[in-house]
């Protein structure tokens, strides 16, 4: 009986648990492009309540930490993905956020694309820290 209920305990917590920050270390380490960048436009402007929303992220690049595209300073950027909304008590890993017109972050990704234009194209690769650097210790908790 004590068996039945351990393990109850275990599959209810674990419904709710994030992969470990090691996979995002790793994934971080892989990516192609490492860049800081400012946001500039966001669309959508809001995130509606769907689960999946289509975003569009344009950018100028402020610094570049690692580029295999050659991405330099101050190019324009666009970042597209999808953001996914689980629903409560969903494993897995974290959502791809929502980014803010004015605030500034890493990208760790991939170039898709450049336009006759000079846009680069990127596509996270770091999933939902994709926007943010998971630390060693983080990684080797």
């Amino acid at each position: 009986m004590l068996r039945v209920v351990c393990l109850l305990i275990f599959a209810v917590t674990s419904l709710a648990a994030e992969i470990h920050p090691r996979f995002y270390f790793d994934w971080q380490r892989q990516a192609e492009e490492f860049l800081r960048f400012r946001v500039e436009a966001v669309e959508p402007k809001k995130l509606p309540q769907d689960e999946y929303v289509a975003t569009r992220v344009r950018g100028r690049i402020l610094r570049v930490y690692r580029s295999k595209s050659r991405i330099a300073k101050g190019a324009e950027v666009e970042i597209r993905y999808t953001i996914f909304q689980p629903r409560e008590n969903v494993a897995g890993p974290r959502p791809l956020p929502y980014l803010k017109p004015g605030s500034e972050h890493v990208f760790y990704g991939k170039v898709s694309e450049r336009t006759k234009e000079g846009l680069w194209i990127l596509e996270p690769t770091a999933g939902g820290r994709s926007f943010d650097t998971v630390t060693r210790e983080e990684a080797t908790l």
